[in-house]
């Protein structure tokens, strides 16, 4: 089984924060798994964000391959 990454792991791998992690899943640059999460008294359903290693690795190349089509 595969581990999976927290936004604050991949935050530190990217190097940049967590709340700009979580707007890339929102504008789904980055692929995430979301997981139920129980809770009482909000109307909106929670999850959990997990990440994929290898999806965190098809950001990086994604973006590699635009910096050296614009060189």
């Amino acid at each position: 089984m595969q581990q999976l990454l927290t936004a604050k792991d991949v935050a530190g791998l990217l190097q940049c924060s967590v709340p700009l992690v979580y707007k890339m899943t929102t504008d789904g640059r980055l692929a995430c798994i979301r997981i139920p999460c129980p809770g009482t008294g909000t109307s909106k359903p929670r999850s959990l964000k997990r990440f994929r290693p290898s999806d965190v690795q098809s950001l990086i190349d994604d973006h590699l391959t635009i910096t050296e089509q614009v060189k």
